[in-house]
């Protein structure tokens, strides 16, 4: 009832009522159009539609009536949106990760310089095994904490661990 009579266009807000005029003219014209938009239902209730506008000719050859088809492609739209954030989301966690990556491999590039000095490699090599094992081990603390967070306790501890010789020469 509170739709009879009224002018089709004025059904749709905004950028929608401005596609739904421009559809009408176009059959108007003779040409089918279409546009996608927003707009509520008979009851008020948000919906986002796929609208088809077409001619009817009438005897003469000319449009004698305008035939307007929606159909409602809301969970498609919602579903488009919800691919569209999941996908920047995935692009954010990518670019984190690169960058966790490049300070990984500037923190190992650091380590071999600094334990790569002197004339014994034998010292050297188990020097650098042993710091890359506390790097493995800050990575795992990270991993657990799902790289939000973590103890900086534990962190300092693992990074110690190489160097304590078992007598508490450190004491965090």
């Amino acid at each position: 009832g509170a739709l009879k009579g009224r002018f089709w266009p004025d059904l749709w807000a905004g950028a929608g009522n401005t596609a739904a005029r421009a559809a009408v003219e176009q059959a108007r014209a003779g040409s089918v159009a279409r546009f996608k938009g927003a707009a509520n239902t008979a009851k008020g209730n948000p919906k986002y539609w796929d609208v088809q506008v077409s001619p009817i000719f009438g005897a003469d050859g000319k449009p004698a009536h305008i035939l307007a088809i929606s159909r409602d492609v809301t969970i498609e739209m919602r579903a488009e949106t919800e691919l569209a954030e999941a996908h920047e989301r995935q692009k954010f966690l990518t670019e984190e990760l690169q960058h966790r990556i490049k300070n990984t491999l500037a923190m190992v590039s650091a380590i071999a310089n600094q334990t790569m000095r002197g004339d014994d490699i034998e010292a050297a090599r188990k020097a650098f095994t042993a710091r890359m094992i506390t790097l493995a081990h800050a990575h795992d603390i990270l991993i657990r904490t799902s790289w939000v967070s973590a103890p900086i306790k534990d962190v300092i501890e693992g990074a110690l661990a190489p160097h304590q010789t078992g007598h508490h020469r450190f004491e965090v």
